[in-house]
């Protein structure tokens, strides 16, 4: 059997590097030698093998030859495919900027097999023959691509990979029309494309194959499609998209304006803080024409602006407008707040519906200010309190657990842990999650929304798509509030202090069991994303409920996803150190009380039933701003000085600067180095003279430790300490989206059906 080409990609998977050029990119895939070596002739697999079948032609290449499945050859075959993306001499491949993701591990490497190769060499001189479009990437049947996940070295104060993997994800295309998700999200194509997934634990003693095969491998359709829909046909390496991305950006021509917006904005920086109920539109320069030490307070003002103007009491006669006439904080006669009365997904998608159409004038759904649709079985309990809104999307999988074919989860995971994990807070309650978007990306999503036209990934599957300036969308979690009197009734183990939360009474609706009640709620944490002139790549502001976590090292009483008596017990469990802690550890192999880390996924356990010990790795900064935005709004009505803006993330060098006169494109790169570095010649003031080429995401880690829970690492510094840092951000894991953004794939997973 003659051995496929390898083939030299830059390794981006990890890292992506502001260097890389179409060049560049092209040289290295001719680098693996003369012509005549780049015939594959490597077979295929056959198509249509089962688990047991893939499992032994992805470690022996003979799907007959019964290799026990959860045990590996000493040189398993899928070692002579090509690592993706790019050969095996460089450390970065092997460590993960991800670690701690719950679905793949700390550590990851990733193989495809020469099917799979061939198709990303095709695609990618599509794209460097397409004049910066990127054409979309349908993989043949027979690709494989194999994920070896890698635990933690099991020893106190080491961070290093252990050499023996401990699961391998598969994803395998094998054509006849399979549809392992089992459900459509139009009436016609499978969600989930023709791909299916089979997770496989390697023998180890905090694995056990029976839990792990039944809970896992039996139900990775559902799982996996949570993470690779954005690409739409499944066809979906991180890897890929960033280097077909990099490779187009030098090619693609400019469609932006050319005058930056003239905002009429005497103080920028928020030197005089004060409550407005208008929302700012941008920033009111372009943050390169200020110090860099200025910089992060332009962006940090914009997210209280943003702040309070959609906490602002909302005017009833219009859907996402404030009521100038009325005081902040005045809540009086169920008044809700501004972003409150913005859309919610599933008010403008009902994907499961395959006539749906929003943009029929007959349908109320295409109408910003239709009113609030709720389920049927919500519907009957209206008469108890009008206009609630209805909260479905729960950190939990909604996957059957028995012998009929597995859902698709229609609702999507918290933040970072996939389908596997749950936010659970010290009452065992689940942290509850909305999406919600502004009339600007209503009228723009709104022809997209056709059931018959939907797709996970947007028009044409997400393929050059540019959400509007103006577009804002939202992302709350909130809590269920216990009472003294539920912890007298014994609902209840803690009390909310709820005078400090701003409250709700809202429907809480099951899609799977079409089941509706009613509760009060608290607001833990606020994410609102908006796109602008200056952030073409967004603006990222966090907020969360200061009393939400402690610091991390720190302790203390009063949280809600923090127990002071829950402590680390080495010994106990399998596992020495909180760092070696498996990422799919059963119960009793995982410690509870490891910071941060993902419990709740096995259904020996039952999601949710164990609360999350949660910490603060990123501190709360806001510029200085945070006690001043604070103490203003609580003098208008105190809850809202429990609110604290914990980082705005937003892009430098968003856009390209050009002559007087000149369109300024945006840049689609983000840069290798993730640091506002401004002695760097390339960078800061000096840099943006020079016409460069990519942004930074500033700062580089921005976590919400409620809605990015588990986006989280442990690293060794240079005196070998190891520390917990949170490894992600907003704009990171946005990438790869549809213009930084995730909604189509909202709509096709939160599925509400709505009252006719």
């Amino acid at each position: 059997m003659a051995t496929a080409r390898r083939f030299c990609i830059t390794p981006l998977f990890f890292a992506p590097s502001r260097w890389l050029s179409a060049g560049l990119l092209l040289l290295c895939l001719a680098c693996a030698g003369p012509e005549e070596d780049s015939v594959v002739t490597t077979p295929g697999p056959p198509l249509d093998l089962d688990r047991s079948e893939l499992f032994n032609f992805i470690t022996t290449g003979d799907p007959q030859r019964q290799q026990p499945v959860g045990t590996l050859p000493s040189d398993p075959f899928y070692g002579s495919w090509q690592l993706f993306p790019g050969p095996a001499g460089n450390a970065d491949e092997f460590h993960d900027k991800r670690l701690g993701l719950a679905t793949h591990g700390r550590w990851v490497t990733v193989y495809v097999n020469p099917t799979a190769e061939q198709a990303i060499r095709a695609h990618l001189s599509a794209v460097a023959e397409a004049g910066g479009e990127i054409p979309a990437v349908d993989m043949p049947d027979g690709s494989i691509i194999v994920k070896v996940n890698y635990p933690n070295i099991n020893e106190p104060g080491v961070i290093a990979r252990s050499d023996a993997p401990a699961v391998l994800t598969v994803l395998y295309k094998p054509g006849n029309g399979l549809c392992q998700s089992g459900a459509t999200f139009n009436g016609s194509v499978c969600l989930g494309g023709g791909w299916m997934w089979a997770f496989y634990g390697i023998d180890a003693p905090h694995l056990p194959r029976d839990v792990f095969d039944k809970f896992v491998g039996e139900n990775a359709g559902a799982f996996c499609i949570n993470c690779h829909d954005p690409a739409f046909h499944n066809d979906y390496l991180r890897g890929l998209e960033r280097l077909s991305r990099n490779l187009a950006h030098g090619q693609r021509p400019t469609r932006d304006p050319a005058p930056p917006p003239s905002i009429d904005d005497a103080d920028p920086l928020c030197k005089v803080p004060q409550l407005s109920s208008v929302l700012p539109s941008d920033v009111a320069v372009d943050p390169l024409s200020l110090p860099a030490e200025q910089r992060q307070r332009l962006f940090d003002c914009f997210s209280w602006r943003a702040f309070v103007a959609l906490n602002w009491p909302a005017d009833r006669a219009q859907r996402g407008r404030p009521d100038s006439g009325v005081a902040f904080g005045d809540f009086s006669d169920r008044r809700e707040t501004v972003w409150e009365t913005y859309k919610a997904t599933y008010e403008l998608f009902q994907p499961q519906d395959a006539d749906w159409d929003p943009t029929d004038p007959q349908n109320p759904a295409s109408q910003f200010n239709a009113p609030r649709p709720v389920p049927a079985s919500c519907q009957s309990m209206e008469e108890e309190g009008p206009n609630r809104p209805v909260m479905s999307m729960i950190s939990k999988s909604n996957s059957r657990f028995d012998d009929t074919p597995p859902d698709v989860a229609n609702e999507t995971g918290q933040a970072f842990a996939g389908q596997f994990g749950t936010l659970t807070d010290r009452n065992g309650n689940l942290a509850r999650y909305q999406v919600l978007f502004n009339e600007t990306e209503f009228d723009f999503l709104r022809p997209s929304a056709i059931t018959k036209d939907l797709t996970p990934g947007g028009p044409g599957g997400g393929q050059d798509v540019y959400f509007p300036d103006g577009s804002l969308e939202v992302k709350a979690a909130w809590k269920i509030l216990c009472t003294p009197q539920d912890v007298a009734a014994g609902s209840c183990t803690v009390a909310d202090d709820i005078d400090t939360f701003y409250r709700r009474q809202v429907y809480l609706y099951d899609a799977a069991s079409d089941h509706c009640e009613t509760s009060q709620v608290g607001l833990i944490g606020l994410h609102l994303i908006t796109k602008t002139f200056w952030a073409p790549q967004w603006i990222w502001g966090t907020f969360e409920h200061v009393n939400n976590v402690p610091p991390a090292g720190q302790s203390g009483d009063g949280y809600s996803f923090f127990d002071a008596s829950c402590k680390p017990q080495p010994g106990h469990f399998p596992v020495v150190a909180c760092s070696a802690q498996p990422f799919l550890a059963p119960e009793g192999k995982a410690d509870p009380c490891c910071p941060n880390a993902l419990l709740n996924r096995w259904p020996d356990i039952g999601f949710g039933s164990r609360p999350n010990q949660l910490t603060r790795l990123d501190p709360i900064d806001g510029s200085d701003l945070n006690s001043a935005f604070q103490a203003l709004m609580a003098a208008k009505n105190p809850v809202f000085g429990n609110y604290a803006l914990v980082r705005t993330q937003w892009p430098l060098h968003g856009r390209r600067p050009m002559a007087a006169g000149q369109p300024l494109p945006v840049n689609m790169e983000l840069c290798g180095s993730q640091q506002d570095d401004s002695s760097n010649p390339l960078r800061g003031d000096e840099g943006s003279k020079k016409d460069p080429s990519c942004y930074t995401a500033i700062p580089e880690f921005s976590r919400n430790s409620v809605i990015e829970s588990f986006m989280t690492t442990y690293v060794a510094d240079q005196a070998g300490d190891v520390h917990q840092v949170s490894n992600r951000s907003c704009m990171g894991c946005h990438k790869a989206g549809t213009d930084f953004s995730y909604i189509w794939l909202d709509a096709v997973e939160q599925i509400v059906p709505i009252a006719p």
